[in-house]
């Protein structure tokens, strides 16, 4: 069984990924996919995407072992056909995120792993840097969720 610590990562990650999705329920397929008018920003769908793609890449690829096929550039141009679509995806990757990260134990977080474009890290720095990237996609989402509604 895991750590305190380990079952605290699980619920940060999987709560800052709710979030993001959250941002897409009840929006029709034309919102989670409009893009700001601001350079370089991205639809909500695009965010929840990407943010799933890189959890699940740090969770089952760098720290389990097993090769996910991460396209990270493609995240960054997919379309997505409905929230629900979104929620369902989210739906069925969360409880494997949850329980691979919850159980993972005190030394499991203290080795060294290849952290891909993050170079040579601890199983704790990786959690902590993936936690960290998707709480600063929790904020782009909750704005783009903002200007969404402020237009509707």
């Amino acid at each position: 069984m895991g750590t305190p610590e380990a079952r605290m990562f699980a619920d940060a990650m999987v709560d800052k990924l709710e979030r993001i999705v959250a941002c897409s329920d009840g929006r029709s397929t034309e919102e989670i996919n409009a893009l700001p008018p601001v350079p370089e920003t991205n639809s909500l769908h695009i965010l929840a995407i990407h943010t799933m793609g890189n959890v699940n890449e740090a969770v089952f690829e760098v720290l389990g072992g097993t090769p996910v096929n991460r396209d990270r550039d493609a995240e960054f141009a997919v379309t997505g056909s409905s929230a629900e679509e979104l929620r369902a995806k989210w739906d069925e990757l969360r409880p494997r995120i949850y329980s691979a990260i919850q159980n993972m134990s005190d030394a499991e977080m203290a080795a060294e792993y290849d952290g891909h474009r993050r170079g040579r890290m601890t199983g704790r720095q990786i959690l902590l840097y993936t936690t960290n990237h998707a709480s600063e996609h929790v904020g782009h989402a909750e704005l783009t969720r903002d200007w969404i509604d402020s237009t509707r």
